[in-house]
C-alpha cells in the first residue's frame, strides 16, 4: 500500500476511465458525480472504499470521483491494481468473497 493525497474538488478518476488502483479513504471524502458533473449523488466518507469492483471486472467508470469540498486534503491509501487481482489469485477464498460483496455493493 502507498498514499496519496489529493486537494479539495479535485477529480480522481474521471468518467470513462479504467481504475489503476484501489482506494480506501483515510481522511475526507469523496463525491460521486454523474458524467455531466452536475450534481453529486453519493458521498463516501472516511474509512470507506472504491474500486475494488472495477478492477475485478475490468471496467470502465460510469461515474466521476471527486475529492469533497472541503478546506482540507483528502488522504488514500492505495493498492495497485496488479498486486490486488494477485493476492486475490493467492487467497482465492477471500477474493472469490471480496467478488461476492462487491456485486452486492454495486
Amino acid at each position: 500500500m502507498y498514499c496519496r493525497f489529493y486537494e479539495p474538488d479535485q477529480i480522481i478518476i474521471p468518467y470513462g476511465q479504467r481504475f489503476n488502483e484501489m482506494y480506501f479513504i483515510i481522511k475526507g471524502g469523496v463525491s460521486l458525480y454523474n458524467k455531466y458533473m452536475i450534481h453529486d449523488f453519493m458521498f463516501l466518507p472516511q474509512y470507506s472504499f472504491f474500486g475494488d469492483y472495477q478492477i475485478l471486472y475490468d471496467l470502465k467508470t460510469n461515474i466521476v470521483f471527486k475529492t469533497a469540498s472541503s478546506p482540507n486534503d483528502t488522504f488514500f491509501m492505495c493498492v495497485n491494481k496488479k498486486v490486488f487481482l494477485n493476492l486475490c489469485e493467492l487467497y482465492p477464498l477471500t477474493g472469490e468473497n471480496i467478488r461476492i460483496r462487491s456485486l452486492e455493493r454495486r
